[in-house]
């Protein structure tokens, strides 16, 4: 991806360059069955990003392990490059969740970035569902998503876009660009679908009608899983109550009956997170019988 250096002229900036320690974070977790529950066999981590403890306390599902990523530096700023990744082993059960809202900070001349590969295995399950993102007056934020999922696998994969700090004076769609890129794709590298949706405020009325229009707050979700349970998957999602002038949501069959994606727009964030809670619980109930639970952060 190309430097936006350039175009700050000759102003020195006082950002760390790209690669030095602080820029570069990284969390990898590898989730398998053992002595019955599903555990972190394998995992690492680099601040800006880190991990605390896998947990099991879903009276539901009670061999799942939970997992928080925390960025205790408290957001992304210019020049940050993260990587994510989760793999769940054959038999494993995992949610993957962060402990706040991802900020992403005012920026002057470059960008931050996050890289996320998400591998399911056959007859694994894993759900990661992320708090939401939030650019700042003139952030850059660019995401990169591969998921890679086994034609016996499920992934529930959800996430939620703000406009900006809509609590802060009204600061909307100040951003610079957002840029979101996902490739879907099964273990032996044959392409499902790609997803590409880029925003730049600066240069397009994100209002107008056919962009995002009244309703600023972008929810998103990906459910990957085996072809048997899209009946009930579209019949649970159809009966999601959320409807106009609240909220516009609407959802369709992945190719090559891969699983469904669900899309909503609405203007409240409270509306937001009901809706993805909502459909995750409606995925839940199908794929797996069970309830989601109250989530536990800490």
């Amino acid at each position: 991806m190309e430097t936006l250096a350039e175009n700050a002229g000759s102003r020195p900036s006082l950002q760390l360059p790209v690669g030095t320690a602080g820029k570069v974070g990284f969390v990898e977790m590898e989730f398998a069955p053992s002595r019955g529950l599903t555990r972190l066999v394998r995992s690492r981590y680099q601040i800006p990003l880190q991990l605390l403890r896998a947990m099991h306390y879903d009276s539901a599902e009670p061999t799942m392990a939970y997992m928080s990523v925390i960025a205790p530096v408290g957001g992304v700023v210019q020049g940050d490059r993260l990587k994510l990744s989760a793999t769940a082993r054959a038999g494993a059960a995992a949610h993957v969740t962060t402990v706040s809202a991802t900020n992403v900070y005012s920026m002057e001349t470059d960008y931050g970035s996050l890289e996320e590969e998400l591998c399911v295995d056959a007859d694994a399950y894993l759900e990661y569902l992320p708090d939401p993102i939030i650019p700042h007056r003139n952030a850059r934020y660019r995401q990169s998503t591969r998921l890679i999922v086994d034609p016996h696998g499920c992934l529930v994969y959800g996430e939620i876009l703000l406009p900006g700090r809509i609590h802060m004076n009204a600061e909307v769609f100040l951003y610079d660009e957002v840029d979101f890129r996902l490739r879907a794709l099964r273990p032996d590298g044959s392409l499902l679908f790609v997803d590409h949706f880029r925003l730049e405020p600066k240069q397009m009325n994100c209002d107008q009608v056919g962009r995002v229009g009244s309703l600023g707050i972008i929810t998103t979700m990906y459910v990957l899983c085996p072809p048997n349970y899209l009946p009930h998957l579209r019949q649970a999602l159809s009966e999601l109550s959320l409807a106009p002038p609240l909220a516009l949501v609407g959802f369709s069959e992945l190719p090559e009956s891969s699983g469904l994606m669900l899309r909503g727009l609405t203007a409240d964030t409270v509306l937001a997170g009901r809706l993805l809670t909502s459909a995750w619980q409606a995925a839940r109930r199908v794929l797996r019988g069970t309830p989601i639970p109250e989530v536990r952060k800490y």
